[in-house]
């Protein structure tokens, strides 16, 4: 068996999760009310699928990535503006 055939019950929906955001992202401005259309996190997508240990990884990857962008950003102002 292939290293890809072994893993694709997590990156096939991943995929297909990342497909389904770029749609509607596509699909906002045919939209009236392009404000009202509320783009999922991909946690949410693949909970939608039911897809719960999935989603919780997800979900715990994307509060790390927020948690370090946060970071990063109060070294940058940290580096411009001194102490």
């Amino acid at each position: 068996m292939r290293e890809g055939e072994a893993t694709i019950g997590v990156w096939l929906p991943l995929a297909l999760a990342d497909i389904f955001t770029v749609l509607l992202c596509l699909m906002r401005p045919w939209l009236k009310e392009p404000g009202e259309l509320k783009i999922p996190s991909i946690a949410e997508i693949v909970d939608g699928w039911c897809l719960p240990m999935l989603s919780k990884s997800v979900a715990a990857d994307e509060k790390e990535r927020k948690a370090l962008a946060l970071v990063e950003s109060v070294k940058r102002f940290k580096e411009r503006f001194g102490q």
